[in-house]
């Protein structure tokens, strides 16, 4: 027979199990000291030793260990059902079945915080039947799920996958606000639309996300039925289509948007007025090609945009921002193969006046890092970024003193409000090794109280 796995069900079969009890000088048995912790904070303690993910580096998560020290603190743990109501999977094992069952009828009524990753698929069939099996459980949970992240690496999902059959009713999953979805195996344009047809008609989420590693050409505004009306996160590759505008136009709680990729849609898009994202404070975009891009801009309207985050340029940026009239506090470029005269543009244009943190990157060493630092530098008459405090910079291939010039311009000035500077260069071998640099130099010395300085060479 084989043995069956228990998860801290029978104290009696425990090995270590401490007495709960010790007898006093005088023969009196007393409480020990360890059970006079308080219960609540002997659950905040289990809380702090719970696990990110249950996995091959921590199998059996350490609360299983926790119960078995006394029956004090057994007790104490299986009243808290909020402790059992996470359940992160990481490359599960079939054990793992009989503490999901556990842990689910230990949470009682707690909403779930659910979470399934595959990264190495080892006998594919068995994997297969493991996570489906434990989506089925999740799944007649589904009424508690709270939020739900996915990673399946290569699993397939075949045409039994519990995922295929979820209910699409509005009132399936009330308590549902983030899901998550980062890769699953044969998504096929019909697994995607299956699957979202059934989130997207929960009207409680609040936060969706999918990151599919193969670009289907199927993106989530195109499979949703109707838009969420309490969206505030969103995250995906997209098609720039009437499906995807309209989609947009009917996210008004929408906070922050992430777009992957956007891609033209064979069909022109129909006349409209501009759409405005009211409640968008951060918006950031690696998609390529610009041209759809391009064409999205020029819909929309951010009034209370305070972050943006670029992997991609065109020149509608600085028309967008200056038509919403935000007011923009934090800009993070990833510069990989922009227009050098864009990158100057955008930093010298108005919408830069209320900018407090600015990160650029240079992807490439092949990029010049000449007109970042020329556009950053002071000159009279002329004044970029009034109101920045935080600068990070990560630069190569930049003329010499061009840096220190910068920082000078800066720095000298009475009003300015710099106060931590980040760079990370690249200067050349000779540089590194003391060489005649400039700009070695002045950041060797450079000594400005109230003034953070690192950098990294």
């Amino acid at each position: 027979m084989e043995n069956q796995v228990v998860f801290g069900s029978d104290l009696q079969a425990m090995q270590g199990r401490l007495d709960t009890h010790r007898m006093s000088s005088d023969g009196h048995s007393i409480l020990p000291a360890i059970n006079a912790i308080p219960a609540e904070i002997l659950i905040n303690i289990f809380r702090y030793f719970q696990p990110a993910y249950f996995g091959p580096k921590c199998d059996i998560p350490p609360i299983v260990d926790l119960i078995r020290v006394c029956k004090h603190w057994r007790t104490v743990a299986l009243n808290e059902s909020s402790l059992w109501s996470t359940i992160n999977l990481d490359n599960p094992k079939h054990f793992h079945v009989t503490m999901v069952r556990q842990w689910l009828e230990r949470s009682k009524a707690c909403p779930l915080i659910l979470s399934l990753r595959v990264y190495h698929l080892h006998e594919a069939e068995e994997m297969t039947v493991l996570v489906e099996t434990v989506l089925s459980i999740f799944i007649q949970h589904l009424c508690r799920w709270s939020s739900i992240a996915l990673h399946l690496g290569n699993v397939p999902i075949r045409s039994q996958s519990p995922l295929l059959n979820l209910p699409v009713s509005h009132s399936a999953a009330p308590l549902l606000e983030k899901v998550h979805i980062y890769h699953i195996g044969s998504s096929t344009p019909e697994v995607c639309r299956t699957l979202w047809k059934a989130i997207g008609s929960y009207p409680s989420v609040r936060s969706a996300e999918w990151i599919e590693g193969n670009d289907l050409g199927t993106c989530l505004s195109s499979v949703l039925s109707a838009p969420w009306k309490n969206l505030i996160h969103l995250t995906s590759r997209f098609l720039l289509d009437d499906a995807f505008l309209k989609f947009l136009a009917g996210c008004p709680t929408l906070e922050f948007l992430h777009i992957i990729s956007l891609h033209e849609s064979n069909s022109p898009l129909n006349p409209r007025p501009r759409i405005s994202l009211p409640s968008l404070h951060t918006l950031s975009c690696s998609s390529y090609p610009s041209i759809p891009l391009s064409q999205l801009l020029d819909h929309l309207e951010v009034p209370k945009l305070t972050s943006l985050i670029l992997n991609d340029y065109c020149g509608q940026w600085i028309s967008l921002l200056e038509r919403s009239a935000c007011r923009l506090r934090d800009l993070s470029i990833y510069v990989r193969a922009w227009p050098e005269v864009d990158i100057s543009q955008l930093l010298l244009s108005s919408p830069m006046t209320h900018v407090e943190k600015l990160d650029v990157t240079l992807a490439s060493s092949k990029l010049s890092a000449d007109s970042i630092l020329q556009a950053l530098t002071q000159k009279e008459g002329v004044t970029s970024l009034p109101s920045l405090r935080q600068l990070k910079l990560y630069l190569s291939g930049f003329q010499a003193g061009l840096l220190s010039t910068m920082l000078e311009s800066r720095l000298s000035d009475s009003s300015c409000s710099l106060r931590k500077i980040s760079l990370n260069l690249s200067l050349g071998r000779s540089a590194r090794n003391g060489g005649d640099s400039a700009d070695i130099e002045f950041l060797k010395n450079l000594k400005i109280d109230g003034v953070d300085l690192e950098y990294f060479l």
